[in-house]
C-alpha cells in the first residue's frame, strides 16, 4: 500500500504527514483535533499550546 504525504493545519501549525491513511481521513482528524483545541482554549482561556492539546486529547 502506498503512503499519502499531506500537509495540515492544526492550531496554527503546519504539519506535514506521512502515512498509510486516505489524505482525506487525516484533514478529517486533523480539523477534529484542531477544533478540539479551539475549544479547549476558548473555555479556559490558557494559551500554553501543550497544555491545550493535553487537555483536549484526554477530553
Amino acid at each position: 500500500m502506498s503512503k499519502s504525504v499531506i500537509t495540515v493545519k492544526i492550531f496554527g501549525n503546519e504539519y506535514t504527514i506521512k502515512g498509510v491513511a486516505q489524505p482525506d481521513y487525516i484533514i478529517t482528524l486533523a480539523n477534529y483535533l484542531n477544533n478540539s483545541m479551539q475549544e479547549v482554549q476558548d473555555a479556559t482561556g490558557l494559551k500554553d499550546t501543550k497544555k491545550i492539546a493535553i487537555l483536549a486529547a484526554i477530553n
